[in-house]
């Protein structure tokens, strides 16, 4: 048994037996220009089929992506690994070998056809991989095995390693930690994970997830409450600035109303003042049936305004006047107007100049 210690990489979801001279010289054949190999035989199964009946590959389709050992025997002389064991098969393919190489290839390789890659090399490399041990290993896209030329009946045997293995059973199990079943969870719990690996104290490693288990719930729990909580802060501040608003909004009211009350307190204090006065006045003009003269001298000394005012409040009050306070009256406007009381000017002939209007007395 011919054992190659390059694991074959089926990146492409699948590996293939090739004879790689037979395979170009069917692209030469065939005319194929194109490298994408599986593409081409997707779309013209015709050659697909004259590949495989000319002994140019044979395909192992649809597999796993993983990494393969390869075991080769020839005349059936076939030598078993204790720790494999071996699938029967009835199912045998033909394969025509030259320039006495045997290649197996990943379907990657064979979509990226590049015969020159494989005319001077044993091997392509693809990736690393570490075993479970720590050791970093290499598999290949495509690796050459030396066999005489002639044609072959080739049988394809699947092979897997047996269960006694502790090694293979951890790997198991954490490919099926690793699988989602139908409702969500793990295929396996993580605690039939750790019954493989060695000396291991399980309760230790359970007691310590359990307790990052109860701590993470725990931060669930605060963060929910502290979104809660500034939540509840954000709705108390949108609160308060409404409030401030209205208060604002009242305080500004009651400043007006306020405002508005001292003007008719004002205005109210005026008008009850005048009525006092002109009730005094119409009592003394009663009495008397004359003004007195220290009234005349203070309506003599009132502007038009004030003395419109008192006519306006006290029409009676005009048959009780005579021509000396009314001349006094205008006098003193005029006074009030001017600012002075004795004006003397000479006016400029060629000066133009509006003489003051005359201040009118309202007719009483």
């Amino acid at each position: 048994m011919i054992h190659l210690d390059k694991p074959i990489s089926s990146s492409g979801y699948g590996i293939a037996v090739v004879s790689a001279q037979m395979f170009q010289e069917l692209c030469k054949e065939h005319r194929i220009r194109s490298k994408k190999m599986l593409t081409y035989f997707d779309k013209n199964n015709d050659v697909f089929y004259d590949f495989i009946k000319k002994g140019a590959f044979v395909p192992i389709p649809r597999i796993r992506a993983y990494y393969y050992q390869i075991f080769i025997t020839i005349n059936d002389n076939r030598t078993t690994y204790e720790e494999w064991d071996f699938i029967p098969t009835e199912e045998s393919f033909f394969l025509e070998v030259k320039d006495e190489a045997l290649w197996v290839c990943s379907f990657e390789q064979i979509e990226n056809w590049k015969y020159k890659d494989l005319e001077n090399c044993t091997n392509i490399e693809t990736y690393y991989y570490l075993s479970y041990e720590g050791e970093r290993y290499t598999a290949y896209s495509a690796a050459k095995y030396t066999i005489p030329n002639g044609k072959y009946k080739i049988k394809i045997i699947g092979s897997s390693t047996m269960q006694q293995s502790r090694a293979s059973l951890l790997d198991q199990m954490i490919r099926l930690l690793q699988t989602t079943a139908e409702d969500g969870l793990p295929v396996v719990p993580r605690e039939a994970v750790l019954d493989y690996l060695p000396n291991l104290n399980k309760r230790v490693v359970l007691e310590y997830f359990d307790k990052l288990k109860r701590e993470q719930a725990a931060m669930q729990q605060q963060a929910m409450a502290n979104n809660q909580i500034v939540e509840q802060m954000q709705m108390m501040m949108q609160q308060m600035q409404m409030l401030m608003q209205n208060v604002q909004s009242i305080q500004s009211r009651l400043d007006q109303q306020d405002e508005q009350v001292k003007q008719d307190e004002i205005r109210f204090q005026g008008y009850q003042q005048g009525f006092n006065e002109s009730k005094a006045l119409t009592n003394q003009v009663n009495k008397t049936g004359a003004i007195p003269d220290e009234l005349k001298q203070q309506i003599s000394g009132m502007n038009d305004k004030e003395f419109a005012e008192l006519l306006a409040n006290n029409p009676d009050l005009a048959d009780y006047l005579d021509d000396s306070v009314y001349s006094n009256n205008e006098a003193q406007a005029l006074t009030n107007v001017s600012g002075v009381s004795d004006i003397s000017y000479n006016p400029d002939p060629n000066e133009n100049f509006v003489d003051n209007p005359p201040i009118e007395k309202p007719v009483i």
